[in-house]
Formats: C-alpha cells, structure tokens, sequence
C-alpha cells in the first residue's frame, strides 16, 4: 500500500527550473503536496544540477530547492519527481492553504477518498 506523508492534489501549474549554471527550463506541475511535486517537461536533464523551483499559485510565486526522487519518461514528456528540501515558512504556509482549499472544491488523489 502507497504511504506518503502529506495530501497530494492533481493540478497543472506553471513552474520554472533553475540550474546551477543560472539557465532555467519552463515546466509544469501535475502533481502538488507540501513535501514536493510530480513535474512535466519535454526534455531530460541532469537532475543534479537542479538548484531550485518556482511554482505560480495565482499571483503569488512558491519558491522551493528541490531533491530529485526520479525521472520517468512516458510517450513524448518527461515526469520529474522531487522532495522539497526546502521551503520558507511564508511558502509553506501559503501552499498548505492552497491545497486545503483544492482539496475541499475538486477532492485530491492522496489520501484516497475513502468510501
């Protein structure tokens, strides 16, 4: 049976990936929780050389250091997936909240919904 540790919602926000060498890559988030998320994109890096992420959640911007878990690759995209190692107070305060409030209109995909 699947454990995690925080609720995860499915959703498509926009996100930006910078690298150690100070160049970005445009991504998406599919899949959100406080402890980390599940990214798209249409290339494959080094995920070493990750050195942090935004998401855009309305007008406000989540800033976090990513650790990556892993790389999958499905059809013609790319899945990255990552644990927060670290999060402001302010941006995880801001995105509990976001993700309470999805959870309550649209329902999440962890934990299941129990029937």
């Amino acid at each position: 049976m699947e454990r995690r540790r925080y609720p995860r919602i499915e959703i498509n926000l926009p996100a930006k990936t910078f690298f150690s060498q100070g160049s970005s890559i445009e991504m998406e988030v599919c899949q959100l929780s406080v402890g980390g998320c599940k990214m798209r994109g249409d290339d494959l890096f080094d995920t070493s050389r990750m050195e942090n992420i935004s998401i855009r959640i309305g007008n406000r911007t989540i800033d976090a250091k990513p650790q990556p878990l892993y790389c999958n690759i499905k059809g013609d995209d790319v899945y990255f997936g990552v644990a927060f190692e670290k999060l402001s107070l302010l941006d995880s305060l801001r995105l509990r909240r976001f993700i309470s409030t999805h959870i309550a209109n649209h329902g999440g995909i962890w934990p299941p919904p129990s029937h």
